[in-house]
């Protein structure tokens, strides 16, 4: 089931839908036979919403992921906390802000329960608990930058005390094991970064030049890195906050 889960994220990343739809048929019919079925229905939905997610916002899928992220914060809410709570929060907590009518919490709440869950599972030094730490902080300082990982959004302005939180999510991920980050983490921090240099850029004119510069450099590191594991979205994302930033 593990194996499954980590497949279907995989192929919706690369946007192999056909796959990661049948991947997850596969995952359903072995559900019934599972003795931890509770943990996996709730991975299951995570999943499901990480797939339609990736799909873009056609048709329903921004519903169906809606849907299915309040499901799966619904159910976590009987789980020991732990990892797969924490992944549950860090997922609904980069969409919460894309929703209307939802009950979910805004982002930085969910990103900071993840992030207490995480301090709960003691003696874990595993790549995946790294990866979700890394996860929670770089959620954090989107939250706090004004932007939501898809590129849907990057407000025009931002308070400096929200620069501020965010620099303190960057420091987080500078100062633990930062060689753990996945391919796929590392393109979404280069753009945090890439964004933060954008707001020092507005609130210290007088270097706007040398943080625009430093903006691009992330931004362009993050489209390379995308390019290269065919993350599509995120190679879509660096592009747009390139043009962005050309236009500063």
């Amino acid at each position: 089931m593990v194996v499954l889960l980590k497949d279907i994220l995989a192929c919706s990343r690369k946007h192999d839908f056909v796959m990661a739809n049948s991947l997850i048929e596969m995952y359903k019919n072995h559900l019934p036979s599972i003795s931890e079925r509770h943990i996996f229905e709730v991975l299951g939905l995570y999943v499901q919403a990480a797939y339609n997610r990736a799909k873009g916002d056609e048709g329903n899928t921004l519903n169906l992921v809606r849907d299915f992220l309040v499901s799966a914060v619904a159910m976590s809410q009987w789980l020991m906390p732990g990892l797969v709570t924490a992944l549950v929060y860090l997922f609904a907590g980069t969409m919460a802000d894309r929703f209307d009518n939802t009950s979910l919490p805004p982002p930085n709440e969910l990103a900071n329960k993840a992030l207490q869950h995480l301090k709960q599972v003691t003696l874990d030094n595993s790549d995946v608990h790294a990866d979700l730490r890394h996860r929670g902080h770089i959620t954090l300082a989107a939250y706090y930058l004004g932007c939501d990982l898809s590129g849907n959004s990057v407000a025009q302005r931002v308070d400096k005390k929200y620069v501020d939180g965010a620099k303190l999510s960057i420091r987080a991920i500078e100062s633990s094991a930062k060689d753990k980050l996945t391919h796929y983490r590392a393109v979404q921090f280069n753009l945090v970064q890439s964004i933060y240099s954008f707001r020092c850029s507005q609130n210290q004119p007088k270097e706007r030049e040398h943080f625009i510069q430093k903006a691009l450099k992330f931004c362009i590191d993050a489209k390379d890195l995308a390019k290269e594991c065919k993350f599509n979205e995120m190679v879509s994302w660096s592009r747009s906050l390139k043009s962005l930033l050309l236009k500063q």
